[in-house]
């Protein structure tokens, strides 16, 4: 797997981790050969990287589920809101 930066992306690379909104959902999903259509639509929303799979055979694992990740995501996105919308917001410290 390897960080590669959106404009140095080409047609035909396979996504190693799925690509997210800012709200958690899904846009792109693992395992997705890249098109050349995707890659503008990427630029266009200003996503900075995304990783590709290699054939290095160096493989990361990644801790974090999509599930998870997806999750954390909409949780932020939602707290984001409440924040910008003057909603009082109480953080629990464990």
């Amino acid at each position: 797997m390897q960080k590669v930066r959106i404009e140095n992306m080409q047609p035909g690379m396979i996504l190693a981790r799925s690509i997210y909104a800012n709200d958690g959902r899904i846009l792109v999903s693992k395992k997705t050969e890249i098109s050349a259509p995707m890659i503008a639509k990427l630029k266009e929303l200003r996503l900075p990287s995304a990783y590709i799979e290699t054939h290095s055979g160096t493989e990361i694992n990644d801790p974090i589920s999509d599930a998870t990740r997806s999750e954390l995501m909409r949780s932020l996105s939602k707290f984001d809101s409440e924040l910008r919308s003057g909603h009082s917001m109480s953080l629990i410290s464990c």
